[in-house]
């Protein structure tokens, strides 16, 4: 699986072969029962630049690491214990703006550092060079070479999921529930927009690829 904005690919130990992990041509380390394939930058050092760029230019800009999981779960919806969770970044650091006015200077400053800040669905989000599209490729290779031709689907409802779209055969674009309009950016020319949003959207979207397979697939 794919966390953080493609910051790492988690893959159970023994699921690839040593020699198709050794091909892949990325470093491949051990935490715990996961072999992980890390493309982002570490979250120490995402947190340095984001408070030393913060105070240098007093920018009211706030993170996960300044919260506390209760106000991380006010924020976003979920359980206090499932805050607790979000909490414990790695390689990425959602992120918003109390004055928005400068966000663009930020934005520069990331710029500069060799970085990118993506817009969410509720956050921006700070991280390396990065990206679901990335971690979406090499994980679809790995999974080709283990099992042959593939077919794959990806759901996003934000700017950042958009290099992840790009790179999966079957993109669905989810129905925001505010109402605002995703940055479109090189469409895929088959994607599927829903009519609904949240939870009824990705079920929409779902359900319109596995009527459009499984009917290609009927004699």
């Amino acid at each position: 699986f794919i966390v953080e904005n493609g910051g790492a690919i988690f893959i159970p130990a023994g699921y690839f072969t040593s020699e198709q992990l050794r091909n892949s041509g990325y470093k491949v380390i051990r935490k715990g029962d996961y072999l992980v394939i890390q493309l982002g930058l570490p979250y120490r050092q995402l947190r340095q630049f984001m408070v030393s760029t913060r105070k240098k230019f007093k920018l009211k800009v706030k993170g996960f690491g300044d919260c506390r999981p209760e106000e991380i779960a006010r924020l976003t919806g979920l359980g206090l214990k499932e805050a607790r969770l979000a909490a414990r970044r790695e390689y990425d650091e959602p992120l918003w703006f109390e004055d928005p006015s400068r966000t663009r200077l930020f934005r520069e400053k990331v710029r500069e550092a060799g970085l990118k800040l993506v817009r969410g669905g509720r956050f921006f989000h700070l991280t390396g060079k990065n990206d679901k599209g990335r971690a979406v490729r090499i994980l679809k290779n790995l999974y080709r070479k283990k099992l042959g031709q593939l077919i794959s689907l990806g759901l996003g409802d934000a700017d950042n999921d958009w290099p992840m779209l790009k790179e999966v055969e079957l993109p669905g674009l989810v129905a925001r529930p505010d109402g605002q309009p995703v940055g479109l950016k090189q469409v895929p020319e088959n994607i599927y927009k829903t009519k609904k949003a949240g939870p009824a959207g990705w079920a929409e979207a779902i359900n319109y690829w596995l009527k459009v397979t499984q009917t290609k697939a009927s004699p």
